[in-house]
Formats: structure tokens, C-alpha cells, sequence
């Protein structure tokens, strides 16, 4: 599933561009640097921040929701989430908890949402539907009655 513009992770430490993402203290530097450039408003580097961080989202997503589709719709949330806040991150904990609280924050939305959607989405004239109609007067007959 790819949405928003972003380059959908293949889960192998690559993005499907092709292009390898850097490994440890390399990593850690970089987005730093980035961050630092995001809070002073250089639009420019938000984009490469959040291609670093979408493999450590990604495979938070997996290990919390556990499917791939669900995973990638985390991940998603969490990257508009992150480009609309990144500004304002004060840096009172390390950036990684953070950004494992927002997509933390958006598994436990998605379980929600699952569990109270309806297994079976019926249609607005079948039987079954029809079952859920309260035997209730509706708005029109109750205002008639005032009126009358």
C-alpha cells in the first residue's frame, strides 16, 4: 500500500528507491541533524528525516499490530503526525521515544477502530438491516403530535 507520496518500506533496511539507509552512529548523527534543521524551519530537510525514521516506524508498526497492512496504515499516520509536530519537538526525551509514543499512539487507534467496526457491513435494505429499525415513532410523527 503506498499513500501520501512516500516510498512504501520492503522491510530489508531499504526503501523500495533503492537507496540504503545508514546504519548506527552515522544514523543517529544525521538525524539529528536533520531534526535541527526541521526545528529551524528548513522545509527541505523534512522529507529526508522522515525516509530515515520509516524503517524504525515500520518495524515498530510490525511488532505492535503485526500485519503488514496494518503496519503500513501506522505508519502512514505516524509520518504525517511526525511532519506536522517535528517543529515543535522539545527534545525532553531522545527523538526514538517519541516517535514510538505517536505510532504507539496510532496502533492502539487502528486496534480500536478494528474491534468496534462491524464484522459484516450489511446492506441498508436487507433483512437484517431492517431488524435494527427502532419501532419508535420517528422526528416527523413525534413534531405532528406536538402540533396537532
Amino acid at each position: 500500500m503506498k499513500r501520501a507520496g512516500l516510498e512504501a518500506h520492503t522491510g530489508t533496511g531499504r526503501v523500495q528507491s533503492g537507496t540504503t539507509m545508514p546504519r548506527g552512529e552515522d544514523l543517529a548523527a544525521e538525524q539529528d541533524a536533520l531534526l535541527a534543521a526541521v526545528q529551524r524551519g528548513e522545509q527541505d530537510a523534512l522529507e529526508p528525516l522522515l525516509k530515515l525514521l520509516q524503517p524504525q516506524i515500520y518495524r515498530f508498526g510490525m511488532r505492535v499490530c503485526s500485519h503488514p497492512d496494518d503496519a503500513q496504515d501506522v505508519l502512514q499516520e505516524t509520518m504525517i503526525t511526525l511532519a506536522r509536530r517535528l517543529r515543535e519537538f522539545r527534545g525532553g526525551s531522545a527523538l526514538s521515544t517519541y516517535i514510538y509514543s505517536v505510532t504507539r499512539s496510532h496502533c492502539l487507534k487502528n486496534r480500536r477502530r478494528r474491534k468496534s467496526a462491524p464484522a459484516v457491513l450489511a446492506p441498508i435494505d436487507s433483512s437484517h438491516a431492517q431488524e435494527l429499525v427502532s419501532p419508535a415513532p420517528g422526528p416527523d410523527a413525534v413534531l405532528e403530535r406536538k402540533e396537532a
